[in-house]
């Protein structure tokens, strides 16, 4: 699966849950920090998806945080095709979410064919 740029990522995470077997993913729009929702085993779940050149930083990872708690999802991931600052790490895991960065993604996705 190729991520091209900031316009196709969010689908393309998408397409990748779908590959990993999660049900009812659907793409939000993102006005309030969660961008796809979908649920898997008996979970509902949120995410939220950035693009980005640079590490995501404490501030990205507080819009997630916060959608998360006002959300009555069960789990919230950040998936991002870069890297989190330490601050952003330290703050997602204290709120229970969890983190996929781009090696992660990449892991997730060997073997999964773009069709």
């Amino acid at each position: 699966m190729k991520i091209n740029n900031a316009d196709n990522f969010i689908s393309v995470i998408a397409k990748l849950l779908r590959c990993l077997e999660y049900n009812d993913v659907k793409e939000t729009g993102g006005d309030n920090g969660i961008d796809i929702t979908a649920s898997k085993d008996g979970k509902t779940y949120c995410f939220g998806c950035m693009y980005d050149i640079d590490a995501i930083s404490e501030k990205k990872m507080k819009v997630l945080c916060d959608a998360y708690k006002a959300s009555r999802y069960d789990v919230a991931v950040f998936v991002t095709n870069s890297s989190f600052i330490s601050g952003a790490k330290k703050l997602g895991e204290e709120n229970g979410v969890l983190l996929w960065d781009r090696n992660t993604v990449d892991r997730m996705a060997i073997g999964i064919s773009e069709s």
